[in-house]
């Protein structure tokens, strides 16, 4: 599953410092959300992307390690 989801209007969300591993889809996924920061993560070995955000407006993605990702580090 997912290591971290920010999901249906969880807005003002702040995912920082964690640490993510082996998640077999999205390290971190933010979807359907506003005023979401994503900062200082590492993700490690995601099967799918590192960090998603889809439908989302205002999102600070920055600062985060991605180590080895099936798809993409970063998708927006």
């Amino acid at each position: 599953g997912v290591g971290i989801a920010i999901l249906n209007t969880s807005d003002n969300a702040i995912v920082r410092n964690n640490t993510v591993t082996d998640s077999t889809t999205n390290g971190v996924r933010v979807d359907n959300s506003v005023n979401v920061d994503v900062i200082s993560n590492n993700v490690n070995n995601s099967g799918s992307n590192g960090i998603l955000a889809t439908s989302s407006n205002d999102i600070d993605i920055r600062s985060n390690t991605i180590d080895t990702a099936g798809i993409d580090g970063i998708a927006v």
